[in-house]
């Protein structure tokens, strides 16, 4: 917990302080209802990079045109791992991640949302612009590179090697593995600066262990997009079972209590999230030119 005090600093120059006891009046604030269109856009526009970039690099990687596919043959999942873990930390820690969380992954509110730290008005606005930019980033590669994208479905996801429960329950422990990892760095003061690069460590690996069995979606989202313009359902309430059940099951895994839901927490941009004591008075003292010692 933090301590602040007034110094005299010129304008823009901020001054480090201390560890020590907030205030009363510094307590944490909780998540907030109304309609927050710059947040939820900002999502809705991090998804499509996200998935707009991703699965064309997918397609240079995977489909039989790419003069690369053969070469790379053996290492491909572990590839589109890196592909997928690196692009969620850069949007992350770009102004649309600090602006919006970064959750990318309908998955990731809903877990937030059973935390606590997310209002339903949130929840259901992070859901659609989820899900519409997801859609809008999927077709995008698809305008772009046209039959490579085709060639491998548009990233569409299958349980077919494994079946539908199995399917299902591989799905849920990804996803519980994942939302546990944000949970234990959201909530830990000496690891929430490290979020979106431990984050995309364990993504990585998760897709390079999970791609051959399901297609380690993880995400109701960048399942339902390739799938609607495919227009190929099969099996996609998979993909909306397991995450649900993984994201429920770290929500009650007892994890710390997340000092905030996003996966990196700025005081320059304001959070409609639930904010603990620490980041609250943080972001309330930015502007003054106060930043503690030991975040």
């Amino acid at each position: 917990m933090a301590t602040w005090q007034r110094t005299r600093l010129p304008i823009g120059h901020r001054t480090p302080v201390r560890a020590g006891e907030l205030r009363d009046q510094d307590q944490c604030h909780p998540p907030s209802g109304g309609w927050h269109w710059p947040e939820w856009i900002a999502e809705a526009v991090g998804t499509a990079a996200l998935f707009g970039i991703g699965f064309s690099v997918v397609a240079v990687l995977l489909s039989q045109r790419s003069p690369i596919a053969d070469a790379v043959h053996g290492i491909r999942f572990l590839l589109v791992g890196v592909n997928f873990g690196v692009l969620s930390a850069a949007i992350a820690v770009s102004p649309l991640g600090r602006r919006s969380g970064a959750h990318l992954n309908p998955a990731v509110t809903l877990g937030f949302w059973l935390r606590g730290s997310v209002h339903p008005h949130d929840l259901a606005g992070y859901f659609a612009a989820q899900f519409c930019g997801a859609l809008a980033g999927t077709w995008a590669s698809g305008f772009v590179l046209g039959r490579w994208a085709t060639s491998i479905h548009r990233g569409r996801t299958s349980p077919n090697p494994v079946g539908t429960l199995p399917g299902v329950a591989i799905e849920a422990g990804l996803t519980f593995v994942l939302l546990g990892t944000v949970f234990a760095c959201v909530g830990t003061r000496r690891l929430l600066g490290w979020t979106p690069a431990i984050v995309a460590i364990v993504l990585t690996i998760l897709i390079w262990v999970g791609s051959p069995l399901t297609g380690a979606s993880m995400n109701p989202a960048r399942s339902f997009a390739p799938a609607l313009l495919e227009s190929n359902p099969d099996s996609l309430w998979v993909y909306f079972a397991g995450p649900a059940i993984g994201a429920f099951a770290a929500a009650v895994a007892g994890w710390r209590r997340p000092m905030t839901a996003k996966l990196v927490h700025d005081p320059r941009y304001r959070s409609t999230m639930r904010c603990s004591a620490f980041l609250g008075a943080q972001a309330r003292y930015a502007d003054a030119g106060f930043l503690p010692l030991d975040q």
